[in-house]
Formats: structure tokens, sequence, C-alpha cells
């Protein structure tokens, strides 16, 4: 089962794909897409996680495809925060 998160920018949404191009290679994964759509995919230590993007104006909608099981969507909340602080 996936998550549907949301988050705000703010940043330029450049600046915001440049932050997240960097982590999926910090963290083994895999980054495609521009400034309205894509795909990441990142390992963290709880396990790897995959989803689609979208971006409208300031908010990121953000379609988790692909999560552990036991890992619950708050929690992949908190990651994604935490290693892109420029999202609220």
């Amino acid at each position: 089962m996936g998550c549907q998160l949301t988050f705000q920018i703010q940043v330029p949404t450049a600046e915001l794909l440049s932050r997240i191009q960097k982590l999926a290679q910090e963290y083994e994964g895999q980054f495609q897409g521009d400034e309205k759509s894509g795909r990441v995919a990142l390992h963290f230590i709880l396990g790897s996680i995959e989803g689609d993007y979208s971006i409208e104006g300031d908010k990121l909608y953000l379609n988790i495809t692909r999560k552990p099981f036991l890992v619950g969507c708050e929690t992949i909340s908190t990651m994604i925060t935490e290693n892109v602080p420029v999202l609220a």
C-alpha cells in the first residue's frame, strides 16, 4: 500500500530538484524528471521507497508506489523532510 504526501516547497523549484537529485545520489537511488513531474527512488536504512511526483505552484505531490511493509507514511514523510529541509 502506498502513500499520498504533499509538501510545501520553500525554495525555487530548480533548487528543490537539485537537492532531490543529490539525495538520490547519496542514497544510491534514482531521479528522473523535471519541474512538472517525474519519478524518484531512494534507498534509506529502513528500506527502499519509490514514487512519482508532480509539482503545482509551491506544492510537491509525492505518490509513494513502493515502500517497506512495516514503514508507515508518517515515517516516510519525516525521513523526506529531514533530508530535504526545504520542504515543509
